[in-house]
């Protein structure tokens, strides 16, 4: 994410990164290796695995811009360079690493619930699995965004999620309490 900063202060920067959590909810554009960068624009950039990728960042106006990424420049070996293809040095660079207590590594993923609004999210235990709560339904996802289960619809809107085990969720609705299986979604 590229954007325009009126202060380039500690202050300013963080102001921006806010900024940047509201661009990262809308949908992002796609870009293809070549393609040029727009500003205060949520972007997904391909990132071959071999080789490189180029983007083009044209700035038409002078002025102090700062780039936010959801990941670190080292993890893709971010380089910036004049229309010469020589490096540039950024005047500052700051990253703002997650303070997690298991490690320093934060993913992203999104994942498509077939419903206007998820209420709750729960982990596993290990972390190999998600729970989601949308309405009347419990879903359990992997790490990667694909869908394992969806548990059948509860008798009103589950208002709570826990995972009992690594093989055991429960979720409660106005009431009642039920356990689901965590691989496939049925009931205990």
């Amino acid at each position: 994410m590229v954007l325009p900063l009126a202060d380039t202060s500690e202050l300013g920067l963080r102001a921006g990164a806010k900024r940047c959590v509201r661009l990262y909810a809308e949908d992002a554009l796609d870009l293809a290796p070549g393609d040029a960068l727009r500003l205060e624009r949520h972007q997904r950039l391909p990132v071959p695995t071999a080789g490189s990728a180029r983007f083009a960042l044209d700035i038409g106006a002078s002025g102090d811009y700062a780039i936010y990424s959801q990941h670190l420049a080292e993890d893709f070996a971010l380089t910036l360079c004049d229309g010469q293809d020589r490096p540039l040095a950024p005047e500052c660079a700051h990253a703002w690493v997650a303070q997690y207590d298991h490690d320093d590594q934060v993913s992203s993923v999104g994942i498509d619930a077939d419903t206007a609004w998820v209420e709750h999210l729960a982990w596993s235990p290990g972390g190999d699995r998600l729970a989601s709560a949308s309405g009347r339904h419990v879903r359990i996802w992997t790490p990667a965004g694909e869908l394992v289960a969806r548990t059948p619809a509860h008798a009103s809107a589950v208002s709570g999620l826990h995972w009992c085990s690594e093989a055991e969720i429960a979720s409660a609705c106005y009431g009642g309490l039920s356990f689901y299986r965590g691989s496939t979604g049925r009931a205990r």
